[in-house]
């Protein structure tokens, strides 16, 4: 079955007064303002996320269901460590399930070609400010990786992003995505060569941060 292009699919569904808020913890995380282990006390929530307690509990369970949170009962929610056993995981489960993604994607037109290398430009600009590179390369990974049919890994895919994508703020794996004259070509070994490469230094910037920032890790007995 041929896959709608990229412009014709479906609105996402409105988002909703806990999604609104989830996103301001989201960003809190992702910006560093709360980093891994810190706690988030009541009194704070409410000060910087007005809302129903029933709003907040929705809203932490969500981002607890994300990885991004974790909960004692006794002591409240604190901002998630991952050991350095579980994070190599998901970015080694990154790499296999975006391998796929690629390996099934269908060969964009010219139109989204255009588009997606517009997005790429922008985003390798040394011009570009770092928050709006960040959003330019969600945009252009979620593009890409769209591509493919396979919408069940597509989704699996995006819940490991949320996981890996706060450390941004602290290292840098996400690189440009530069797969275009790949795509262009509809060359499939090149495309998965490229990927591959961008991977290799993602991970090997990831195990210089597990040594010289030890602080974000929590032991892997936990």
């Amino acid at each position: 079955m041929s896959q709608p292009p990229l412009e014709s699919r479906a609105e996402p569904a409105p988002r909703s007064v806990v999604d609104d808020l989830a996103e301001d913890i989201r960003a809190a995380i992702y910006r560093g303002t709360l980093h891994p282990g810190a706690h988030l006390p009541q009194r704070w929530l409410a000060q910087h996320h007005p809302a129903s307690k029933g709003t907040l509990r929705e809203a932490l369970a969500q981002l607890r269901s994300e990885g991004l949170l974790q909960h004692d009962y006794h002591r409240g929610y604190f901002v998630a460590r991952l050991s350095a056993g579980d994070v190599r995981q998901v970015y080694r489960m990154r790499r296999w399930l975006e391998t796929e993604l690629l390996t099934s994607l269908q060969w964009p037109d010219r139109k989204q070609l255009d588009r997606l290398a517009a997005l790429q430009r922008r985003a390798a600009d040394p011009a570009t400010g770092r928050p709006v590179r960040d959003m330019l390369r969600e945009e252009l990974r979620l593009l890409i990786f769209g591509l493919s049919p396979e919408g069940v890994l597509l989704r699996e895919v995006q819940r490991l992003w949320l996981r890996t994508d706060r450390f941004r703020t602290y290292f840098e794996t996400e690189g440009d995505y530069a797969l275009m004259e790949a795509l262009a070509a509809a060359d499939r070994d090149r495309l998965l060569e490229e990927y591959a490469r961008e991977r290799a230094q993602a991970e090997a910037t990831l195990e210089e941060a597990l040594v010289a920032m030890p602080a974000l890790w929590a032991g892997d007995g936990r």
